[in-house]
């Protein structure tokens, strides 16, 4: 299995045992379908992989493995828009994802930094009612 496979089933794991209030699952593709309301749909999978050049001395490379996190869920149209709360309350799922994988110690890789960039797609909640969120989190492994 590769290295990003396996950091993948660790970010999968530690997610899952953080008690967030959803089960994360490892896919390579996001679902077709919109989430059974209330509950979330939280899929995990390998992004990208850089390397980030040799060290000196040791003749080590550095590379950056990058897990995409991505949260969905259905959320009610009301008269005045989208159900403003229902949407904080998903925020708040996916700063709880950043902050449980940055303090998480049981992925092997070192954690370097997380990104969510936009908070939320407004178009498929527009299209679609639903609430989406990419979480590209980035981890440090180095190899001999």
């Amino acid at each position: 299995m590769s290295r990003e496979v396996d950091i993948a089933e660790e970010v999968l794991a530690a997610l899952n045992a953080a008690g967030l209030g959803f089960v994360a699952r490892r896919e390579y593709q996001p679902p077709v379908d919109k989430p059974a309301q209330p509950s979330y749909d939280v899929i995990i999978q390998p992004e990208s992989l850089a390397e980030e050049g040799v060290l000196d001395r040791c003749r080590k490379t550095e590379e950056t493995i990058a897990m995409m996190v991505d949260v969905f869920r259905t959320i009610t149209a009301t008269d005045a828009g989208y159900n403003r709360a229902e949407i904080d309350a998903a925020l708040d799922v996916c700063e709880s994802i950043r902050d449980t994988l940055r303090r998480d110690k049981t992925v092997s890789a070192p954690w370097l930094a997380a990104s969510q960039t936009p908070l939320y797609d407004p178009e498929e909640l527009r299209e679609n009612q639903v609430f989406h969120s990419s979480i590209v989190v980035r981890y440090r492994e180095i190899r001999s």
